[in-house]
């Protein structure tokens, strides 16, 4: 997809400028891939760095596998859908994402199909920066990142991103009504009937929600505002001191409600917990005395299982590659490379890095010069039909491994002891005897 899309782009563009091109092939974009996942762990201010002819900044592993303008132009070419049977606004099948859509039908159908969620999952906004115009930027000044593009996830406990699906706001002239519901019974839609618990916060708990996924197999829970519909009568505010609280449950599905008491009111929402079961929890007066506070068990259980989506953050946050770029989609294209690490971009470059390898034949397939120390050979390298294969040698360790210059030969010593000077003695008056050469050389004993 993306390589015949490129070359594709490649042409409508050399059509209008007259430029001559060269097209790529599926091994240049892995290579450039892998380079774009480098340079998310190696992080300098633009990606020309790398080929920078000042030492202090020259990368010579990154600048091996490509050059610079071959990479400029792959950064500018990349394409993923035909600008040509894109429709316009206003025409059946025009869709906002559709230059990125493709893409992120096929990794969200790869990332549901080779990894099975834990049984505790959260649903919670992401945000991708952007600090230019398009029609998609959102604000939300509660989170780190304010100004981008919004994203639905449901992620595991571990920060696995399972789902997601982009905000593009409002579709047609229809308002949507309950957003926040229909985000939640999308994403978990793949999740029904597994028993799974799901943890959300207030913009999208409410009592018809947790009715139907209690319907179909889920377990929900989440913090709720005390204006939503549906909700009984609590005790009063002034009426709860810090540690006391209240609940009530419905008769259907056993959905029940905790108001409970801190330094403010918080309003919980479960289908699965009991609300009876209490907990103690620390809490610090102003004159420094720490007292046992009671609280409500569905409480801990929330605050422990929130915070998926903001792992998944943290962890992708980690090795970034925040690339700018003047094109909007480039930013929710590289968005999701961050998820990947360093093996990954090893695989991607292993066929390159080997083939450039091969063309020097002075220059020994291993890391030595990157690391001082014991040789090794990574496995994407050695099982890529490279130069790293068994040689007939005296060295005791692998000719291309080895880190010493010279050969290191094996020296057999024998002992001998005096009970064998007889056999010796008898042996060498023998073949001193013998008339012929069979005798000389394997005549023994008589």
């Amino acid at each position: 997809m993306l390589v015949e899309q490129t070359n594709l782009y490649s042409f409508q563009r050399s059509q209008k400028t007259g430029k001559p091109y060269t097209q790529t092939n599926i091994q240049e974009l892995k290579t450039f891939f892998g380079i774009n996942l480098l340079m998310g762990i190696k992080r300098m201010p633009s990606y020309k760095d790398y080929w920078s002819s000042q030492p202090d900044l020259h990368d010579p592993y990154i600048s091996s596998l490509m050059t610079v303008n071959r990479f400029g132009w792959l950064l500018s070419t990349l394409h993923i859908n035909n600008n040509v049977m894109m429709p316009k606004r206003g025409e059946p099948g025009y869709d906002k994402l559709y230059k990125v859509r493709p893409f992120l039908t096929k990794i969200k159908r790869n990332f549901q199909t080779y990894y099975n969620p834990y049984r505790i999952v959260a649903v919670d906004e992401s945000m991708i920066k952007l600090k230019g115009r398009s029609t998609l930027k959102q604000y939300m000044p509660n989170k780190p990142i304010k100004r981008g593009y919004k994203v639905w996830s449901l992620v595991d406990q571990k920060g696995y991103l399972w789902n997601f699906d982009i905000y593009i706001g409002k579709v047609g002239y229809v308002v949507q009504k309950d957003l926040g519901g229909s985000v939640v019974k999308n994403l978990s839609l793949p999740l029904q009937n597994k028993n799974h618990c799901l943890y959300m916060d207030n913009y999208f708990t409410s009592v018809p929600l947790l009715n139907y996924l209690k319907t179909k197999g889920i377990y929900d829970c989440g913090t709720i505002n005390a204006s939503r519909k549906y909700l009984p009568k609590m005790k009063p505010d002034s009426k709860l001191k810090i540690g006391d609280y209240d609940w009530a449950m419905s008769d259907q599905n056993n959905v029940s409600i905790i108001k409970w008491k801190d330094k403010r009111i918080v309003n919980l929402l479960s289908n699965f917990h009991d609300p009876k079961i209490v907990t103690q929890v620390k809490r610090k007066a102003k004159d420094g005395t720490v007292s046992m506070v009671p609280c409500p068990i569905v409480l801990q259980d929330y605050n422990s299982n929130m915070n998926c989506v903001d792992k998944f953050d943290q962890n992708k946050k980690t090795y970034q590659i925040d690339r700018k770029s003047q094109k909007w989609w480039h930013r929710i294209f590289f968005f999701f490379f961050d998820e990947f690490r360093r093996h990954v971009s090893r695989d991607l470059v292993a066929k390159t890095l080997v083939e450039k390898r091969r063309s020097l034949s002075d220059s020994p397939v291993t890391p030595k010069h990157l690391k001082k120390g014991s040789p090794a050979i990574p496995k994407e390298v050695r099982l890529e039909q490279s130069a790293h294969q068994p040689q007939r040698s005296t060295r005791r360790r692998c000719k291309n491994c080895s880190s010493k210059q010279k050969e290191v030969h094996r020296i057999l010593e024998f002992s001998q002891s005096a009970w064998l000077a007889d056999y010796i003695n008898l042996n060498t008056e023998m073949r001193q005897k013998a008339k012929n050469d069979f005798k000389k050389d394997f005549k023994i004993n008589e």
